[in-house]
């Protein structure tokens, strides 16, 4: 075998090897619901398939509230850490009894654009949320985060119901 051969393929084999050690990140969208947690719970099962090569990212999104003048930002901060540490707060119950090993996040902002840019600036592979299960007209009318995450994201999204 020619030595330019030899090294080619040692590099390729090293490059397999990477990413198969890598470990992926699935990130899953929790607001506190049901079915974020049965979407906690499927990538619990996704986890577990993989045999640990994957790392859970939960991420809480909180809509930016208006400005008023009769609130003050430091109101508006602690109004923040209260509705996100309520939205973890099962997640993180869930984890600890499934004796699951995640990361948990919060941010504010539109939900939808929000969680595509955390799975992009967090190179998550995969997005697993969970579908609230209105009606189509009320999907219609109100708009729905789960597919909005669909169209914005530029990784799969798994929809649990």
């Amino acid at each position: 075998m020619a030595p330019d051969q030899d090294a080619a393929e040692n590099s390729n084999a090293v490059a397999r090897l990477e990413e198969k050690v890598v470990p992926s990140k699935i990130l899953v969208p929790v607001d506190g619901s049901a079915a974020a947690l049965r979407a906690l719970d499927f990538a619990k099962r996704r986890k577990q398939d993989a045999h640990g090569g994957i790392t859970i990212l939960v991420l809480n999104v909180q809509l930016r509230l208006p400005p008023s003048r009769y609130v003050t930002r430091s109101m508006i901060k602690d109004h923040y850490g209260l509705m996100a540490t309520l939205a973890l707060r099962s997640a993180k119950a869930a984890a600890r009894r499934a004796g699951l090993e995640a990361r948990f996040f919060s941010r504010q902002g539109d939900p939808a654009p929000s969680i595509a840019r955390f799975a992009r600036t967090m190179n998550c592979k995969e997005i697993i949320m969970g579908t609230r299960g209105r009606s189509r007209i009320a999907s219609f009318v109100l708009g729905s985060v789960a597919l909005r995450v669909v169209q914005l994201s530029g990784v799969p999204v798994t929809l649990v119901k």
